[in-house]
């Protein structure tokens, strides 16, 4: 999948959770930081879109990948753009893994 494709997905799974618990839907940009931006959505939300991208993107994530919405420290909150960054690292690490 290209950046913009894993982008689409990342953005949609945020939707899907955020309606799921009864939010409109709000406008969601490259530059959105979830964690801080979007009203009510929270870590556990995090973890919940985290299950939904693996699932969506065909297990793209090894096991112990809790979350994609913080820094690997967990100390800093991540914008789509970077959770996208994230997402495509762990594909690649996964994929050189299985080879």
């Amino acid at each position: 999948m290209s950046r913009e494709e894993v982008q689409r997905v990342v953005i949609d799974c945020i939707k899907r959770v955020r309606s799921m618990g009864g939010y409109r839907d709000a406008e969601i940009t490259a530059d959105t930081v979830p964690l801080k931006d979007l009203k009510d959505f929270d870590s556990p939300n995090g973890v919940e879109v985290t299950v939904l991208l693996d699932v969506d993107l065909g297990g793209a994530f090894s096991d112990g990948v809790v979350s994609v919405f913080t820094s690997p420290d967990g100390r800093k909150a991540l914008s789509v753009k970077q959770i996208t960054d994230s997402v495509l690292k762990l594909q690649a690490a996964k994929k050189r893994v299985a080879v």
